[in-house]
């Protein structure tokens, strides 16, 4: 690059940097829900306010229709189900000539429904069927909507204390001033009034989670009752602020509304819309469900468990994409690198202090004026510098692409490049032709190895009613996201955005981070150095994480997990779990030792540990809290009972390295002495996995044997993928007294060898290690230990 622009990025930086002094959170600048009309209507309805009733019920195309109405007027309801989730939608009716039509998505499909009087009610109810074991009820005075089991316990349910409340359309009178204002915004509100609001009751419910993203606690608190902290509702309204308040109800970048509870021995059930969470003594939790327009739309998941509930929510909105292999690898970046040549600076220290990486990323300050799409780049905003000599922008412009105003005009809001105009992205054309921009033939200075940084997927304006000015937050919510399905590449930026932390803060973030799903350090400006983590521990991971990946995309269960969802008694909230491993980092400055709530788990040392439920030194019981040596070298990491992990052990400087390296498999049995595990293999970086070109391998030891099987279903034999890898040895802490392992199909005997297992602080059980059995991973084989 030439000197102007390192000297005009300079400048940019000092800018920044003193705008930094002078934008931080200022509470006065957004509105509370007293300064925001629906809220405060929402929230000043007594419980019981809604008198609404049931009646005209009929089935029609396979949908139940009924008028919902308040004794004197009406509105119209459906109601519909899919996959053990009952549908709930509620909008205006259409014969009343309301002014405009609310957005809405489109219909699913109702089975059957039947009438029954229920006890202590004079109206009948409908009742819906929904699986063998729950069906949803629609009682028709008072109106109320819920899931029960078959046998009367409910699950779920809407309006029970009856707060539902439907403004509806209706025409401005002469004398009504329907403008909101708020510091020197005005929004003139060209309708009336549309607020929806409605309670949602989780039946035996200890907390519920979700509705992210907000820099609070994984179980939502209650916001309103007596000692409670948070005053405000939990809101849905995407901020990107330059800071923000921890543990506070604020928004952030996200807004997902879909609420999940969970019981101690009660199940999980969820509920998807789009809400404040109110303390309850009667063995559930009530919640209260705000929003300014739209219609009611409503999913109710009824599990029963976990992972039943994220297949449900997972077949209504979709699963997660396979990335490819490097994506999750380590990722390098910066806002913002000055040149090439510091580029290939930071490049060059990862060869010097042998630190293995994968991709490096390039900020917004790589294009030419923040004009994306114009040069190499590998970061887009969805927002256009508005100049008439900018192509984009004359396109937009001349083809009405553009977000419009209240008067028709095309939005003018002020982002990263200055005064930017923004893509309608909800009109299915212009989706279509922004995607175009991004394909190998249309952008500009293209090659086969450019991704793109789609870094903000929902616009941001810095000058609107309630904006800050906006930087990337250092931290997003690895849990909370994972459990309303954004559980692919999402992480914190590792070591934080702003400033340099102090050497130990930096390697713990770095120990956590190397087993996010996602792995990216991102900084304004920190240099890389030396001893940042333990990214070898990553590497070594990727073939369970990669297997993850595939089980997440076909199964919707998330990555990352809270540890109820795989111990359905636990109540731990603070640690992550994955299908088979618990990660501790050590999380406070000075602090020397972790204290995990164990469940059948065991640490070896800096590696991954093994467990077994039986009482011997390989294994915890339940509920035991145990004390484990922590270090800026070591972290402690543990393997549920009962499980088989891929790894790759051999120290490598990026995942291509790694592809073709043989897999050592590490066993972790439980009291039975059993364990099992799987394998998912592709190319990592095209498409033909989804014509069946991978290998899906089922891992099972049993009575001593060791098998190997195809998982995968059939295919067509034209996109076959093969795989010359071997598994090269075999990990079992806490078996002992083998001497030799036969390899069935081949009539081949291999070393078995006996070795302490690296536990501080403990004793040392053996570890029983088969060396060099060399089966292929795409074969189906039996080891048998002897």
């Amino acid at each position: 690059m030439a000197s102007r622009t390192r000297t005009g990025a300079l400048l940019l930086l000092l800018l920044l940097l003193q705008q930094s002094l002078v934008f931080s959170w200022k509470k006065e600048e957004f509105r509370n829900c007293n300064q925001t009309p629906f809220c405060k209507r929402a929230r000043s309805r007594k419980p019981g306010s809604s008198n609404l009733v049931v009646t005209d019920v009929s089935i029609n195309d396979g949908d139940l229709i009924a008028k919902l109405q308040r004794k004197n007027a009406g509105e119209a309801k459906e109601e519909q189900e899919e996959v053990m989730a009952l549908r709930l939608k509620i909008d205006e009716d259409p014969s009343l000539d309301p002014p405009k039509k609310r957005f809405e998505v489109p219909d699913l499909w109702l089975q059957r429904v039947s009438t029954e009087v229920l006890d202590g009610d004079s109206a009948p109810s409908s009742i819906v069927y929904l699986s063998d074991a729950y069906e949803g009820v629609v009682r028709h005075d008072p109106f109320e909507v819920y899931v029960r089991k078959k046998g009367g316990d409910r699950v779920l349910s809407l309006n029970s204390h009856g707060l539902f409340d439907f403004e509806q359309l209706r025409k401005k009178k002469e004398d009504e001033d329907w403008e909101e204002r708020f510091r020197s915004h005005t929004d003139p509100r060209r309708y009336c009034p549309q607020s929806i609001s409605f309670d949602v009751s989780f039946y035996g419910a200890d907390f519920v989670y979700g509705i992210p993203e907000h820099a609070s606690s994984l179980a939502l608190k209650a916001t309103r009752g007596p000692g409670v902290e948070f005053s405000e509702p939990y809101r849905l309204f995407n901020l990107d602020v330059f800071k923000y308040l921890r543990d506070s109800p604020f928004e952030l970048y996200e807004s997902i509304p879909y609420m999940l509870s969970h019981g101690k021995g009660h199940g999980t059930s969820g509920f998807f819309l789009s809400g404040i969470v109110l303390p309850s003594s009667q063995g559930r939790i009530d919640t209260l469900w705000m929003s300014e327009a739209c219609i009611v739309d409503a999913f109710f998941f009824v599990g029963p468990g976990p992972k039943d509930v994220m297949w449900q929510y997972d077949s209504v909105t979709g699963t997660l994409a396979m990335p490819q292999f490097f994506a999750i690898g380590y990722n390098q970046c910066r806002w913002n690198y000055r040149d090439e040549e510091d580029v290939q600076q930071v490049d060059s220290k990862f060869d010097e202090f042998d630190i293995p990486y994968d991709v490096i990323w390039l900020d917004m300050e790589h294009p030419d004026g923040k004009r994306y799409l114009t040069h190499i780049v590998t970061i887009a905003d969805p927002h256009i510098n508005w100049d008439e000599s900018f192509y984009l922008h004359k396109e937009a412009t001349q083809k009405g692409y553009s977000v419009k105003d209240a008067t028709g005009k095309d939005f003018d809001g002020w982002c990263w490049p200055g005064a930017s105009s923004y893509p309608d992205t909800l009109n299915t054309e212009i989706r279509s032709r922004w995607a175009e921009k991004f394909s190998f033939q249309n952008y500009v200075g293209s090659t086969p190895s450019l991704y793109i940084w789609n870094d903000m997927n929902e616009p941001s304006v810095f000058n609107g009613p309630e904006a800050q000015f906006p930087l990337l937050l250092y931290h997003l919510k690895v849990l909370t996201l994972s459990l309303t399905g954004i559980s692919s590449l999402v992480s914190a930026d590792v070591g934080g955005f702003f400033g340099n932390p102090e050497p130990e803060l930096l390697v713990c973030w770095y120990q956590l981070g190397a087993y996010y799903p996602f792995f990216r350090s991102h900084a304004h400006m920190i240099p890389i150095g030396e001893n940042l983590g333990r990214q070898h521990i990553h590497y070594t991971s990727l073939p369970y994480f990669y297997t993850l990946f595939r089980q997440a995309n076909t199964s919707g269960i998330p990555l990352v997990r809270p540890l109820w969802m795989n111990f359905l008694r636990m109540r731990l909230l603070s640690a992550m779990m994955r299908l088979s491993w618990l990660e501790t980092p050590f999380w406070y400055k000075g602090s020397t030792e972790v204290m995990p709530n164990m469940h059948q788990c065991i640490c070896q040392g800096d590696n991954l540990g093994m467990t077994s439920e039986q009482e011997s030194p390989t294994g915890y019981k339940e509920g035991v809290t145990r004390k484990f040596e922590v270090s800026e070298e070591s972290i402690p990491a543990f393997q549920k009972a009962g499980t088989i992990i891929p790894r790759k052990d051999r120290s490598r400087r990026s995942t291509p390295q790694v592809v073709n390296d043989p897999y050592p498999l590490v066993i972790a049995l439980n009291g039975s002495l059993a364990a099992e595990g799987e394998l998912y293999v592709d190319d990592g970086k095209s498409f033909p996995f989804q014509r069946g070109a991978y290998m899906h391998r089922r891992f099972v030891f049993s009575e001593g044997k060791l098998t190997s099987s195809n998982i995968a279903p059939p295919t067509s034999g034209k996109a076959l993928f093969t795989s010359e890898c071997v598994i090269e040895r075999i990990i079992i802490p806490g078996l002992s007294g083998s001497k030799s392992a036969l390899v069935e199909s081949a009539n081949f005997r291999a070393d078995i060898e006996s070795g302490p297992l690296n536990l501080r602080g403990r004793g040392s059980p053996a570890v029983l290690t088969i060396c060099k059995p060399n089966v292929r991973i795409e074969d189906d084989w039996i080891i048998k230990i002897f």
